[in-house]
This record gives C-alpha cells, structure tokens and sequence, in this order.
C-alpha cells in the first residue's frame, strides 16, 4: 500500500461530551434506563449509524443513534451545517426510538424512507411498540410515520425496491426479514434469520439478497445467502455454489454495481463479488490490515471504500485505524486514497459504519462505536 494521500480529512461535529471520561461509564451500565437518565450521555454521545446523499437537493442525510431520540439530520456540503428534522416531534415517535441503522432510502420521487432502530433489552420488549418506517418530503420539511412493520421488533436496516415500492427490512432483536407494501401498508412476515444483516441488496431482477444463519452449526457453520424472489413470493435458501462460502464468516455492506454484479465488503474487510445469474462468488482482495468494509460506486465507476476498526479506547489518535480505498472493477486493481484522519485535530475515525458520495466528488463517512469521545461525520475531499 502507497502513502501517498489523495484526500483531505476534516470532522464534521454535531455534538461533543461535556465530559468525555462519561463514555467509560456506559460501559458499565447494564440496562437502557441507566444510560436514557444520564444526562450527558442521552444528549451527545452519538454515532453516525447511515448517510444518504441526495442529489435533488445536493444534502445529505444522516442517521445516528442517540438517546435523546433526535436521530436523523441533514448536512449540507456548502455551509457545513447539520440540521434536526425533528423525527423525536413526529406523531407515533417514542423513547425507544434511538437510531437510524442503516435505513436511509430515497425513492424516484424524491421522498426519502427511513426506519428506526432500538438500543433497549428483553425486560424492555413487550412495552417497546416496535420499530418505525417513515417518510421524509425534502421539499415540504414534513415528516410522517407510515407502519410499525413487526410489533416489539425493531428494524436493523432497509432497502428499497422503488419500482414495485417494496421495503425490505431485517429486524432485531428476533431477526425476521419482512415486506413492507407502500402501496397497500400492508407488512408480511418473510421469516426468521437467526442473524441481523447490515445491509442487503436488491438486483436487476427485483430479486432480495441477503444472508442468514441456520439453527444449527452443525448444518450451517457460517452464514449463507438468501434470495427472495417478489413474483414468486418465495424465499430460497441454497444450496449455493461452493464458492458462496466466502461470504461464511460475516457480510458488512452488500452493494448492486452497474455491471449488474453484487459487491460484498466482509465484517474482516475483504471485498468479493457475486453474479446473480450464475450464482458464483469470487474473492477480490483486502486492502487494509484492519476489519469492516462499507462500498459505494462513484460516477466515475470505480468502487469507493471506506474500511477499518481500530482501538476504540484510544478515539483514533493513531490515525491509522480507518482508510478509503477505490477498486477499479475493470482493471481489478486496489487503490489507497488515505487515511481518515483529522491532522488539524489529531484525530481519527474509529470505526466505519457507512459511505456516501456526493456530486461534487466528497466522500462522507459514517462513524460509530468510539469509546473515547462522541462520534464525528468525516468528510474526504479528493485533491
């Protein structure tokens, strides 16, 4: 790997801890009342768990995870302003929504759909309603709960079929993968996983990937792929080609490139590819020393990644935990683009959880998980 940089790394900051050494203490807690009551805690210790981009009217959209249940911003590339869209003042919004996990989707008419995501434990279940699915119209501010898919169940992530306006979702802390109608409101229960993917992907064909775990690790050591086809109405489970074990050990980010493959970012930080047609996977390489891998295509075609978990007791100081990287597809060549590093500030991500591209060529990524401080958006100019 060169070390030579190729982009220029700032924090972008929507809070900050008034006392960081309080983070330690949420590692102590043990139920969701201690850290909802800490004052510190429930207001600014956050973390950028998505970010959408929309090219309609050039922000972009975050959602965290905070106790506070103020969980889904915009941010505007220009003035460097973070603005509240105000899902904690929805109609149907209650305590236990505290994150937006990879669930930001923008339809063809411009509205974006989002869904929430839980913090909470089992003596929690039964007086938690369940995770949301709402609306959010850029164009009027408005924002509007539509369904509770799976009651006492929230939602880990969503895709969008914006053609036949399906959402699919996975939830936790049972793990079902659902189909929620738009059109009809209507949700049907597609079955249990037995884990709680980061993200699928939905192919030319309007078919769902995913991946599950079986019951018994006798039968299934690892994970396997999952299709569900929406005009059959079926969920197929294998067998798959030898070659989909790859995926075996855990996915992080699963991606539709323009060439109708399936990009796959592992949770160890390998990429692969899988072709839906003839339903092999191949293995592409890992860039980086460190885990987790988040994908997003650019306009100019090459595959941006954003990947790396690093010490999170430390909060990045290394600078060295966490890196972009492109892939070009037709040359099958990695290349590093630096580090996501702060060096006005002296800091670093920690870890990556998600990677949007804007139209002006700035790459924004999500982090999550820092023990050491508050979580920051990182923007990544390229020089």
């Amino acid at each position: 790997m060169g070390t030579k940089e190729k982009i220029k790394v700032k924090a972008r900051i929507l809070r900050e801890m008034k006392d960081n050494s309080n983070v330690r203490l949420a590692n102590n807690f043990t139920s969701f009342d201690e850290y909802f009551m800490h004052e510190d805690l429930r207001k600014n210790f956050i973390g950028f768990t998505t970010v959408l981009y929309n090219p309609n009217d050039r922000l972009l959209y975050c959602g965290i995870a905070s106790y506070e249940n103020d969980i889904f911003y915009s941010f505007n590339p220009k003035t460097k302003k973070f603005k509240s869209l105000k899902y904690n003042r929805a109609k149907g919004a209650e305590k236990y929504d505290v994150k937006v996990h990879r669930s930001l989707c923008l339809d063809v008419d411009c509205i974006i759909y989002g869904a929430t995501a839980c913090l909470h434990g089992v003596p929690e279940y039964w007086q938690a309603p369940g995770g949301k699915i709402f609306k959010y119209d850029p164009k009027t501010n408005k924002l509007e709960i539509i369904a509770i898919p799976l009651p006492h169940l929230y939602i880990q992530t969503i895709v969008m079929d914006t053609e036949r306006k399906i959402i699919y979702g996975c939830t936790y802390p049972q793990w079902h993968l659902f189909r929620y109608d738009i059109r009809t409101n209507r949700t049907k229960d597609l079955g249990p996983t037995l884990h709680a993917p980061h993200r699928p992907v939905i192919d030319n064909g309007g078919n769902l990937w995913s991946y599950y775990r079986s019951l018994s690790p006798v039968c299934n050591p690892g994970l396997e792929l999952l299709k569900y086809n929406p005009n059959k109405d079926k969920v197929y489970y294998g067998p798959w080609p030898k070659s989909c074990q790859l995926i075996r050990k855990g996915v992080d980010d699963m991606l539709l490139g323009p060439d109708g493959n399936i990009y796959i970012g592992s949770v160890s930080g390998e990429l692969m590819r899988f072709n839906p047609k003839d339903l092999e996977m191949e293995y592409l390489g890992k860039p980086f020393h460190s885990t987790r891998m988040d994908l997003k295509f650019g306009s100019d075609g090459l595959l941006y990644i954003a990947t790396g978990s690093g010490k999170y007791e430390e909060g990045g100081k290394e600078g060295t935990d966490t890196a972009i990287f492109t892939y070009d597809v037709k040359k099958e060549k990695f290349e590093f683009y630096g580090y996501i590093y702060d060096k006005e500030r002296k800091e670093g991500c920690v870890m990556v959880h998600d990677i949007a591209l804007t139209s002006d060529g700035i790459i924004y990524v999500a982090e999550s998980d820092n023990h050491a401080r508050t979580c920051y958006l990182w923007e990544c100019i390229i020089q």
